[in-house]
């Protein structure tokens, strides 16, 4: 009851949750994002470097300093 209510409130917000692990490097990612970039809950493993695989290269570099500058408080928000 508790996923479904989550699902349908998120969806209609446009809203979807990823967590990072950064010291086991594990990503949680659910379904709802999966599904928003067009792909399956299965098709994507929740593990960084499968994330990462998915960031154009012109792009990585951006992304990177992003996350770096974030996880080091020089950020109030992560955003690429």
């Amino acid at each position: 009851m508790i996923e479904h209510v989550y699902r349908r409130a998120a969806a209609a917000g446009g809203v979807t949750v990823w967590d990072w692990n950064l010291a086991t490097g594990d990503i949680f990612v659910d379904p709802l994002t999966k599904e928003t970039l067009g792909y399956g809950e299965h098709e994507i493993p929740n593990r960084l470097e499968d994330w990462g695989r998915l960031v154009h290269p012109d792009d990585l570099a951006r992304v990177a300093e992003r996350a770096r500058a974030h996880i080091n408080d020089e950020t109030p928000a992560y955003e690429a």
